[in-house]
């Protein structure tokens, strides 16, 4: 998609935050925390620009490296609401909603990983499934085994 025609793209951009992908498995994208016209914050997908004004998803194959880049940008949180024509108590009030914001998705998305990790370790044997048959169902439910099965060997 051409980067001039994403949308929101022109808005300032105040902060940055990971988020799991789960299309592709192990995978995060990064959303930009901006600020709309109408004052107000909202989370949108970054673009990164490639080539020749072409813009597409930033995304990470692992979380430890995705943090790494969000902390290293957020880091300037008061530089990108400095430059924003609004007084200083909309300067203030708005970095206090940024970081809020910042901090509320970085606590959500470990959690969610913390909850993920406790889920493989303990349903790990899941994965393990080799047929249809060892899947344990109802009495009288075959077909939703069969369902099962087709849905564990995706």
């Amino acid at each position: 998609m051409p980067y001039s025609q994403i949308p929101n793209f022109a808005l300032p951009t105040l902060a940055m935050c990971p988020q799991p992908w789960y299309e592709l498995n192990g995978t995060f994208m990064m959303y930009e925390y901006k600020l709309k016209k109408t004052g107000e914050l909202k989370w949108y997908i970054r673009f990164i620009r490639q080539g020749n004004d072409i813009g597409r998803a930033d995304l990470y194959n692992d979380l430890k490296s995705a943090f790494e880049v969000a902390t290293a940008y957020n880091s300037q949180i008061i530089d990108n609401i400095a430059i924003l024509d609004i007084t200083d108590e909309e300067k203030n009030s708005l970095f206090l909603k940024v970081e809020k914001a910042v901090m509320v998705q970085s606590r959500l998305i470990n959690e969610e990983q913390l909850m993920l990790q406790e889920a493989i370790k303990r349903y790990g044997l899941v994965a393990g499934i080799k047929s249809a048959s060892e899947i344990l169902v109802p009495n009288n439910n075959e077909n939703l085994r069969f369902a099962l099965n087709e849905e564990l060997q995706m």
